[in-house]
């Protein structure tokens, strides 16, 4: 992650510059604390110059180990997708039915049931619980709604409305709070931002293939 932010603060435009100074306190946790963030974004960074220099396969499989890793870098593929990018697809498959494999015969089935379980459950539980007490806070009291949640970590927990309606504003800001409500965002998080960075540096020259020219740049 440190070498990337250099790459793109040396190599790239001054509004990159900007950028990595205002979120430099986010890289540097990710590079101090050891998070796994430390190591997608840089990927998801390479990914984009990947496909810039004509190497889609490169970024297929990094799509793919990112996918793996934390589920959210594999939103890439869609992206992939969209430009049309067959070769890159057809590695990102290829990379993960061997992942999948890895996995399978080092941990078991029974291990990913169990994990696919307790990641629905914390998602529905912790988020609508962070969401609930964000909405009191600014949706209101006695008459506004009110969100209450009964039940603990059971699937069965239920959520229902208080009997007075929201009012529009009110679930405008409810939604957000469902977002800002999974357990999955921290200060951290911010750190994937590096990748956004990437498209205002050009791609490091050990990645071009060759000596070929590489492909103009394009959202």
């Amino acid at each position: 992650m440190l070498a990337t932010t250099l790459w793109i603060i040396l190599k790239g435009r001054w509004q990159a510059l900007v950028a990595a100074a205002i979120l430099a306190p986010t890289f540097a946790a990710n590079i101090f604390g050891g998070n796994l963030t430390s190591f997608l974004a840089p990927a998801m960074a390479l990914s984009w110059w990947s496909v810039q220099v004509d190497r889609p396969r490169v970024a297929g499989v990094l799509t793919a180990l990112g996918a793996a890793l934390k589920i959210g870098p594999g939103a890439l593929l869609f992206w992939l997708a969209v430009r049309r990018e067959g070769r890159a697809i057809a590695a990102f498959a290829v990379g993960m039915a061997a992942l999948a494999a890895v996995s399978l015969i080092g941990a078991g089935l029974q291990q990913h049931l169990d994990f696919v379980s307790v990641a629905r459950d914390s998602a529905d539980t912790a988020g609508w619980a962070a969401a609930s007490r964000f909405a009191e806070r600014i949706i209101g009291s006695s008459d506004s709604a009110r969100i209450e949640h009964s039940g603990g970590v059971d699937r069965r927990s239920r959520y229902h409305l208080g009997p007075a309606p929201p009012s529009r504003m009110g679930f405008r800001r409810l939604r957000g709070a469902r977002r800002l409500g999974t357990p999955v965002v921290h200060f951290g998080t911010a750190g994937l931002l590096l990748a956004a960075l990437a498209p205002l540096a050009p791609a490091p020259a050990w990645l071009r293939p060759g000596t070929s020219e590489s492909a103009p740049q394009a959202i």
